[in-house]
């Protein structure tokens, strides 16, 4: 990549970027990819690490931040950093990998660090938690966070955490959400004669997948049909119900998103799920647990229809009364789309993640 713009004839800023290897970081990553990729000011090398076990490491899928930390690990050493103006750390556990070699200007983004993930699990009651305040890797993460020059938190919900529990200074902070390109999550033509229904989780089981199945199987509602789009989704399932597990393609989420009516997320852990960001620009009414930063993202309640998490009663209540609303749909759906417009439209966020980057270098 160039270190010099055409355009301009200045000097670009050089950063390289590693990020988590997931379905919604890497959706998060793209998004800013492309984005930035002609930016006069910033060259951008994207480099994806992965969760899978190195050779020779046992699989165990708690072991993954240390899998994702030896991967960062094993990328920058194949890093010329000489050049290197900052360096963009995605996420907290890619930051911890690269701690072993001496760095740049760096950043780290996160979505939530060990001790705020805890907090967002509904599955665990808060007494049993455990307290990672002593833990070796939690060490490590307030290591990679007191030496970054910025922290991008991807919600408020983040930041405030980041303050509280790690101690990260405000004037170190920038809230980043994640972005989505509202030109290609927009409202489609639906089909008036049914409700449309749609999910979008690769983790069926965390997602809330088999309490919404739930719903579908018991609801005396009709009108509707309900398409899950999970590679874990069940291959046996109810009428009216269609699985989609081969779909990758983000234009093709973003047809079915764009033609769904209501898209449903009865996560019982997240943070910043970056499905309901693009539900909310394809027009949906959106349904979601009030955990994490979802809220936020719902605006309290303004942009989309919030329940507490495990709750079936309360999700079977939501669902059939908004089948059976289309006035409540559309008006849920238009103040939707106007919040994703106005907040989380790639070509916004991209030049705060920017701007950061910059400031870093600086």
């Amino acid at each position: 990549m160039s270190a010099c713009d055409d355009r301009t004839g200045s000097a670009r800023v050089r950063c390289e970027a590693l990020f988590e290897d997931a379905m919604g970081h890497r959706s998060f990553a793209r998004s800013i990819q492309a984005s930035l990729a002609s930016d006069p000011l910033i060259a951008i090398d994207w480099h994806p690490v992965a969760h899978e076990a190195p050779a020779g490491v046992p699989r165990h899928r708690k072991l993954f931040p240390l899998h994702v930390a030896w991967n960062a690990r094993t990328v920058l050493s194949t890093l010329d950093l000489s050049a290197v103006d900052c360096l963009l750390l995605h996420t907290h556990w890619v930051a911890v990998g690269a701690m072993t070699r001496r760095l740049p200007g760096y950043v780290v983004c996160t979505d939530a660090t060990p001790r705020a993930y805890a907090s967002a699990d509904s599955r665990v009651p808060p007494r049993s938690r455990p307290s990672l305040r002593s833990r070796p890797l939690q060490l490590a993460v307030d290591r990679a966070m007191s030496g970054a020059r910025r922290v991008v938190a991807l919600s408020e919900w983040t930041a405030q955490h980041l303050m509280d529990d790690e101690g990260v200074p405000g004037e170190r902070l920038r809230v980043v959400p994640p972005g989505v390109d509202t030109d290609l999550f927009f409202p489609r033509q639906r089909d008036g004669d049914v409700v449309r229904i749609a999910f979008v989780g690769y983790d069926f089981d965390r997602k809330g997948g088999q309490l919404l199945l739930d719903w579908a199987r018991t609801t005396r509602t009709t009108g509707w049909e309900l398409h899950l789009v999970s590679p874990q989704a069940p291959v046996d399932l109810p009428a009216r119900v269609i699985g989609h597990r081969d779909v990758r393609d983000v234009a093709a989420v973003a047809d079915l998103l764009g033609r769904s009516d209501i898209f449903v997320l009865p996560t019982g852990q997240d943070i910043v799920p970056v499905a309901v960001i693009e539900a909310l620009a394809s027009g949906c009414a959106v349904v979601a647990t009030s955990v994490g930063a979802i809220p936020e993202l719902l605006d309290g309640g303004r942009a989309g229809a919030l329940f507490r998490a495990g709750s079936a009663p309360e999700l079977g209540r939501t669902l059939d009364e908004l089948v059976n609303d289309a006035d409540r749909r559309h008006h849920l759906a238009d103040a939707g789309r106007d919040r994703a417009v106005l907040c989380y439209d790639i070509a916004r966020t991209s030049l705060v993640m920017r701007s950061t980057l910059l400031e870093a270098a600086s």
